[in-house]
């Protein structure tokens, strides 16, 4: 059997931050992923205002969240793949 060769390598970019609530830290996260093309955020205690995460509606990217017991403590920011 033979082994189909491959000549691309693929990579994944990804920060993680732990952004304490604060809407200074989600500036930076946000302008991170803009300017270098961040493939994948994940982010623990984001900026929590009037029972929602507020700050992450960067175009081209989608946003993941479970709801915690009393607030969201952590989610996920992914570009969205095209083809």
């Amino acid at each position: 059997m033979e082994e189909a060769e491959c000549d691309t390598v693929s990579t994944i970019s990804f920060i993680q931050a732990n952004l304490q609530h604060s809407i200074a830290t989600f500036r930076v996260l946000t302008r991170a992923v803009s300017i270098k093309g961040i493939d994948m955020a994940l982010i623990q205690e984001p900026w929590y205002c009037e029972h929602c995460i507020r700050g992450l509606n960067i175009p081209g990217y989608t946003f993941f969240s479970v709801g915690g017991i009393d607030r969201r403590r952590a989610c996920i920011l992914a570009r969205n793949m095209t083809k």
